[in-house]
């Protein structure tokens, strides 16, 4: 069984973080979710809220400004805000999370039809030119096909 992208140690993964001593004023440390990095192209930041929970702002703007930097460089960048309804018991499969925003060339948007995470990497990866298309596992498979059938009928999402 292919492990790649699963926790290595999902007990580690479930331990609380304490970044309490690592204030600066109003400015404390915050976490992405996931950063992908196409071999120094393009880079894609993730993360996942459960249920549409807001995204704090401090979160949010550090997100944007990561984003935002990439771009100016020559490298493309894409900033996913993802949502779920995976239970807490449960590990949350992000190829599957339904995007609830995603910011591109220095502005949030909304997409304009039901969009999974997966789907948006590679419409993005094609739309900056690279070709890392690879087959998804089968799980993924699935839910994709019934939103690609929607896109062929109304358009593509962004």
């Amino acid at each position: 069984m292919d492990t790649r992208g699963l926790a290595r140690n999902r007990r580690f993964a479930e331990q609380g973080r304490d970044f309490s001593g690592l204030q600066f004023g109003t400015i404390t440390p915050t976490d992405i979710d996931a950063v992908i990095d196409f071999q120094d192209r393009a880079f894609v930041f993730i993360e996942a809220k459960h249920q549409n929970t807001g995204l704090p702002y401090g979160q949010r703007l550090a997100i944007e400004r990561l984003c935002d930097a990439c771009g100016e460089t020559k490298r493309a960048a894409l900033a996913l805000i993802v949502s779920h309804q995976t239970p807490p018991d449960q590990q949350v499969d992000y190829a599957t999370c339904v995007v609830a925003e995603f910011r591109f060339r220095r502005e949030w948007r909304v997409p304009t039809r039901r969009l999974l995470t997966r789907d948006a990497i590679d419409h993005f990866l094609e739309m900056a030119g690279l070709n890392y298309r690879c087959e998804p596992i089968a799980q993924v498979a699935d839910s994709r096909a019934e939103i690609l059938r929607e896109w062929e009928r109304e358009g593509l999402p962004f």
